[in-house]
């Protein structure tokens, strides 16, 4: 049996919301572990409100870490995947993706968006042996 290692990385500050991980970090993390077995996608943050109440950059700081920090992550290990003709990539996200919820747009907007892409990946990469899971859960909070 092979070891297991675990990477987190935290979207805790814009820029690394807006470039994921670099390709040398992505690089070295491949060298060292030898490959991406397992991505899990877990990132997630809700502003709540009216979207008439809303600012711009509530709205964009909702989806670019719902969303977008997903999308960077599953970009920056899926060749390796692909080369290696294996892998898991689970998104988790939330009910909301199946559902408006009041109050919720932003947040039910990135989650939708995940279950989208989530779909599409699935259909391209089930030829090659990749799994994508696509994950609902109920509210969890994080105290970061």
């Amino acid at each position: 049996m092979q070891p297991v290692s675990f990477i987190t990385h935290y979207l805790t500050h814009p820029k690394y919301i807006l470039t994921g991980i670099s390709a040398n970090k992505r690089q070295t993390i491949i060298e060292k572990i030898g490959a991406i077995d397992i991505l899990v996608n877990n990132a997630g943050i809700g502003i709540y409100g009216k979207v008439i109440d809303q600012t711009i950059e509530d709205i964009e700081k909702v989806t670019s870490t719902n969303y977008l920090g997903m999308i960077y992550f599953t970009k920056s290990f899926l060749p390796s995947m692909i080369k290696n003709k294996r892998g898991h990539i689970v998104n988790v996200a939330s009910l909301a993706a199946s559902f408006g919820v009041p109050c919720m747009a932003a947040y039910c907007g990135s989650k939708f968006a995940m279950l989208g892409f989530s779909v599409v990946i699935i259909m391209l990469m089930i030829i090659i042996v990749i799994i994508v899971n696509y994950r609902s859960k109920n509210y969890v909070q994080f105290d970061i």
